[in-house]
């Protein structure tokens, strides 16, 4: 009983629904038709200049007094036909806001549509229970599949959008050959997850590889498979993750979640930090002025400029820390950090290395006044104070003097 005064109820509203919505659209054009009435349109199309008076006189003859009357035409014409009068600007804008299709609200958000929704919610209602079991059932059936067989699903397209990203589409291969490089490895690890004794079998030696060689084979892998994609795919954004898996090998790592960014350099891994990131920014800087770098190499120059410099700085700003425990590494890399300011500045005001070179300046920056704060505060509350504010103040100068030089710097790379 239920189920038949539901369908009935439907059968109502679908019925009176042409009638509601008729009755909608009357209501709209006689609004539209009294508003129109007010001729403050036509006379402010008149005022400005857009038609002449006779002109606006016939659009209120036309439209206001008489629906089907024609405009008289003008004292200086001859009656035109009735295809050729409504070819004037006036007219053909008249006409456009006659025959104006109704907006996206007037369309939708009417009394049949209204109907038609409470009537599909109470079918819905009325075999709620059905579709309960229907939906139960098939989830069985999904379930009872081995879930080798989803993955399999899933492997095949992805290895064809990363091998032959055109077969699935031509116009998009370069967001095909993305999305695939993410989801490859989570479907590797789905599969391994999935199958814990094959895994073991096959990668046991894994296991027990301590912590820190562990992580590096992680950021081994994502080397080569994120450079090698860069490269395959022309890919900026793949380049830049190569470039931080690089960095990962040398023992720097960032992490970004809930607002808070991480940077995690281990204090007994600074000489391969420092080292290893000064070699290959050297490299790098050293064959783009000798004009001898290689074209795949710009899709990781984002990645070298910005998170390589990030991360020398980083482990320099840390080894050269006057609350640093390790003075042999302090007494090392200052002389360095100088060095390296002298180099930035030369290569940001003589040589197009803006990027790297603004970075390790603003580091030093960081560098100079910790130690202003060390060495003030180490003479009194007074002094320390003294020597940091003048050093603040001379820096903001510094920043406003040289502040388009440094947006035009990172707005270039």
């Amino acid at each position: 009983m239920r189920r038949l005064a539901c369908l009935f109820g439907l059968w109502i509203s679908l019925a009176l629904a042409p009638a509601w919505a008729q009755q909608d659209a009357g209501a709209t054009a006689e609004q539209l038709r009294q508003d129109l009435a007010r001729q403050t349109f036509v006379g402010e199309l008149e005022r400005d200049g857009f038609i002449d008076a006779a002109r606006a006189e016939a659009i209120r003859r036309h439209y206001f007094e008489g629906a089907g009357s024609q405009p008289a035409p003008y004292a200086d014409e001859a009656p035109r036909p009735a295809a050729v009068q409504g070819a004037g600007p006036a007219d053909e804008q008249t006409d456009e806001l006659a025959a104006a299709e109704p907006s996206f609200w007037e369309r939708y958000f009417t009394w049949s549509h209204f109907i038609k929704l409470i009537a599909v919610a109470l079918l819905l209602l009325a075999f709620a229970r059905t579709l309960g079991r229907l939906i139960a059932g098939a989830w069985k059936l999904f379930a009872a599949v081995p879930q080798i067989c989803y993955q399999l699903i899933l492997l095949a397209p992805t290895l064809l959008g990363l091998l032959q990203p055109a077969a699935i589409s031509v116009r998009h291969t370069y967001y095909i050959a993305l999305a695939c490089s993410f989801i490859l490895p989570m479907v590797l690890y789905w599969m391994m997850k999935a199958y814990p004794a094959v895994t073991h079998k096959l990668f046991g030696f894994v296991a027990r590889l301590p912590t820190q060689r562990f992580v590096q084979l992680l950021c081994l892998l994502g080397l080569l498979y994120t450079g090698g994609l860069a490269v395959l795919h022309q890919s900026a954004i793949l380049g830049f993750l190569a470039a931080a898996c690089l960095s990962g090998l040398l023992s720097f790592t960032l992490y970004y979640g809930q607002g808070t960014l991480l940077l995690m350099l281990g204090r007994n891994d600074l000489g391969a930090a420092i080292v290893g990131h000064l070699l290959v920014l050297g490299s790098y800087v050293g064959l783009q002025l000798g004009g001898h770098l290689p074209a795949q190499a710009h899709y990781f120059a984002a990645g070298l400029e910005y998170y390589g410099s990030l991360a020398l700085g980083t482990a320099l700003l840390l080894a050269t820390s006057p609350w640093s425990d390790e003075r042999r590494m302090r007494l090392v890399c200052t002389p360095l950090f100088i060095l390296l300011f002298v180099l930035a500045s030369v290569g940001f005001f003589m040589l197009d290395v803006s990027v790297i070179s603004v970075i390790l300046m603003g580091f030093f920056c960081l560098f100079a006044l910790e130690w202003i704060a060390y060495l003030g505060y180490q003479r009194g509350a007074i002094v320390g104070s003294a020597l940091l504010g003048a050093a603040l103040y001379g820096l903001a100068m510094l920043l406003d003097h040289y502040s388009g030089a440094l947006y035009a710097a990172f707005a270039q790379g």
